[in-house]
């Protein structure tokens, strides 16, 4: 089998990623309308998902009771499973998630206010451009970067390795079969650790 040929002059572009106080940015514009949307974001963030585990999440699968709290994907990409250690702030705001909204078992962790329907991808666009448009309208974010539900996860795997995550920690996290895959948000953090600084 002959492998394909990328066209000449193609270029492989990085993800692009938003900055943690872009993102915290976001979420404070998001929460003006909904504090759900707002705990979407954060999770989306925190804890790297792709959009379709994230409005998958149940009630259930948040397993805060132990002293290693942990959020259960169950439907990863290829039907996969993993768990994903719960970052202390976002511990913190679906704990008090789950109190306001009173879900349990298999009940939606994300649900649209108005419907009480699971909130879909589209849901999940739409609270990301709503946050986006406010952020820009008040001049809290820049003309042009880019937004969208997928930046949270890139600018995770990118945070994680720029406060010293192994990369095959991101990997796990990230819920990648191959460690090539996650390979490429590296170049997103080309000194780690300063390493530069120290080179004679």
């Amino acid at each position: 089998m002959i492998a394909k040929q990328k066209p000449k002059g193609s270029v492989n572009k990085l993800p692009e990623y938003l900055e943690p106080s872009q993102v915290q940015t976001l979420i404070e514009f998001a929460a003006d309308d909904s504090r759900i949307a707002a705990n979407f974001i954060l999770t989306m963030w925190r804890a790297g998902l792709r959009v379709s585990e994230a409005v998958a999440l149940n009630a259930e699968d948040l397993k805060f009771s132990s002293d290693r709290p942990q959020i259960h994907v169950r439907h990863g990409k290829g039907n996969k499973e993993r768990f994903i250690p719960a970052h202390p702030e976002l511990l913190r705001t679906l704990k008090e998630h789950l109190q306001y909204t009173h879900i349990r078992g298999k009940q939606p962790v994300f649900m649209v206010e108005r419907t009480g329907q699971r909130a879909s991808r589209i849901t999940g666009w739409n609270w990301t451009q709503r946050a986006y448009a406010k952020a820009l309208r008040a001049r809290a974010i820049a003309p042009g970067v880019v937004v969208h539900p997928h930046i949270f996860r890139h600018s995770a795997a990118r945070h994680w390795l720029d406060q010293g995550v192994p990369i095959n920690v991101v990997q796990l996290w990230l819920g990648h079969e191959n460690l090539s895959t996650t390979l490429i948000y590296l170049a997103l953090v080309p000194d780690q650790g300063g390493v530069m600084l120290n080179v004679a």
